[in-house]
């Protein structure tokens, strides 16, 4: 492992005037989302909007995911906002993976994608003028 890879998670509950943050560093998966949500419950108990910062997650799989969503369901359900704070490329993967931006609150466009697709038809098929025949 190199030098400051984070194994496991590190969650850190800060309370600030106007919000609480949610930080989560490192891997959030089925060996972590318990102790995601003790800090969920710490956050949403102090009664301040939460901002979950998943800035600094590495891995994340469908019972992370799963388990980021109903954090966000459970401010919602307590009157709170809940915003999701610059969520790595990992996270942002998976949620597209899954289509779960919008269970996240942020509707992020997959980097390459400009708008629907377009189906054009094979080159083989295309209607080109007739080419004028050789004597």
């Amino acid at each position: 492992m190199g030098e400051g890879t984070i194994v496991g998670l590190d969650v850190t509950v800060e309370a600030l005037p106007r919000h609480t943050v949610l930080r989560l560093a490192g891997e959030v998966d089925l060996a972590e989302v318990e102790a995601v949500r003790r800090a969920a419950l710490a956050a949403v108990g102090c009664g301040r909007d939460l901002l979950l910062d998943l800035g600094a997650v590495t891995f994340v799989d469908a019972c992370g995911l799963a388990t980021l969503v109903a954090v966000r369901r459970a401010a919602h359900a307590a009157g709170l906002r809940c915003h999701v704070v610059e969520p790595s490329g990992v996270v942002r993967r998976v949620a597209a993976l899954t289509r779960s931006e919008a269970a996240l609150g942020w509707d992020l466009p997959v980097r390459g994608r400009r708008g629907p697709a377009r189906h054009r038809r094979p080159a083989a098929h295309r209607e080109h003028p007739p080419r004028p025949r050789r004597p």
